[in-house]
């Protein structure tokens, strides 16, 4: 089920019709109706919507989303200097600036949940260990 959900998943992002999801499943094997694809869709929605309520709790999509701006104020201010640059090695060192800016930005629209996950995961196993150690 796990699988057939993931592969679900990856056809929502490429938003994939109902029909065209249903003909992906049948071409890897896992052919399933209409109506079960209607709940497994509702189970994924309601799942990315509890995630989306638990990183709201500790505050984290709004340390995400300021985190960004950051980058973006910062290519952004970048951009300017560059435009009124007239020596070609500000210039050059504006656009490798940049460059790393998006990378950062990249990696963290990658990695940041991952990060903050596996952190919460520390942390319950950590709890878990002073209780038993009590």
């Amino acid at each position: 089920m796990e699988k057939r959900r993931y592969e679900i998943r990856q056809c929502m992002k490429m938003k994939l019709s109902n029909p065209q999801i249903l003909e992906h499943l049948k071409s890897k094997d896992m052919e399933i109706g209409e109506r079960q694809l209607q709940r497994d869709i509702a189970n994924i929605k309601d799942s990315a919507q509890k995630w989306m309520d638990s990183q709201a709790k500790i505050g984290f999509l709004d340390d995400y989303r300021l985190a960004i701006e950051v980058l973006d104020r910062c290519q952004q201010q970048l951009s300017g200097v560059m435009a009124k640059a007239k020596d070609d090695r500000v210039k050059v060192e504006c656009i490798m600036s940049i460059a790393q800016l998006e990378i950062y930005r990249i990696e963290l629209l990658a990695k940041g949940p991952l990060v903050d996950s596996v952190r919460r995961k520390v942390r319950e196993a950590e709890n878990r260990i002073s209780k038993a150690q009590l």
